[in-house]
């Protein structure tokens, strides 16, 4: 059994605690255990898609952190409800999507980030030739 003597967060991105434990025969030791903690980090950005007029588009992240993370995706620098996922999928582009510029915040209790942004870019459907 341990019983918890001391306990610091975050100190050089490490995790220290400190707690002192007996063992079946009575003996009494000392135990110290250190894990990494880390601010999220974006490995991998959102970029910029092109897609025609109803077709689905993707931004998506590749982060790394300490457990748990969040994300909350913004589009044209407002949250975008329910995007809370390490990608955001819009199903149908439409034209008046074109231009739009998304990106993520990503937070877990050692920090957050901001990723870059991708744009969005719609084009109507058009066939390759005139009479199509």
């Amino acid at each position: 059994m341990c019983v918890p003597l001391f306990r610091a967060a975050a100190l050089s991105a490490a995790f220290l605690s400190l707690s002192a434990c007996s063992g079946h025969s009575g003996s009494s030791l000392a135990q110290i255990e250190a894990a990494a903690v880390n601010a999220p980090l974006i490995h991998a950005q959102p970029q910029t898609l092109a897609v025609h007029d109803g077709d689905p588009a993707m931004f998506q992240v590749a982060t790394t952190g300490t457990e748990p993370v969040m994300y909350q995706w913004q589009r044209d620098g407002h949250p975008i409800a329910g995007a809370t996922g390490a990608s955001y999928r819009l199903p149908a582009a439409s034209l008046a999507d074109h231009g739009a510029v998304f990106r993520v915040v990503v937070i877990n209790e050692y920090g957050a980030v901001v990723s870059d942004v991708g744009s969005l870019s719609v084009t109507s459907q058009h066939g390759a030739w005139a009479w199509e």
